[in-house]
């Protein structure tokens, strides 16, 4: 960035421009790198269902959904930000 500070005097100008081309900064979400996108989609739209069964199954019970996310047990990788068209 030291090419932009000498080119034009002021850091400030790049971020200036690029919010005019509509760019906005961002940092990527997190993901589990074991993750499937088409089985979490999967889970996600048969739990419901899954959930009227066994209420259906026994009507005078109690239902309560517990859930373990596991995805920030250790380490947490580093995510870099950038700059990313809006849109």
């Amino acid at each position: 960035m030291l090419w932009l500070h000498y080119s034009y005097g002021n850091f400030k100008r790049g971020w200036d421009y690029l919010k005019k081309l509509k760019f906005s900064w961002q940092s990527p979400r997190p993901k589990h790198r074991k993750g499937n996108k088409i089985e979490q989609e999967e889970f996600i739209k048969n739990l419901p269902i899954k959930v009227k069964q066994i209420e259906q199954a026994d009507l005078n019970s109690e239902i309560q959904l517990w859930f373990f996310d596991e995805h920030r047990v250790g380490l947490k990788p580093i995510l870099k930000k950038g700059w990313s068209k809006i849109g």
